[in-house]
């Protein structure tokens, strides 16, 4: 499991982790972390774009 803390990541994990049901420790499988960075990147650049 990858484990990581919000508070101590930039601010993208933050977003990712204090959003996925407001937890701000988090532990998943590092695939999943990955797909999940991705998209939470795509979306920001999105956002940014509009």
């Amino acid at each position: 499991m990858y484990c990581f803390n919000c508070l101590t990541q930039r601010t993208y994990l933050y977003i990712i982790c204090y959003s996925w049901k407001k937890r701000c420790f988090v532990c998943m499988n590092r695939t999943y972390f990955n797909t999940l960075l991705i998209q939470t990147q795509s979306l920001i650049k999105r956002m940014l774009l509009k």
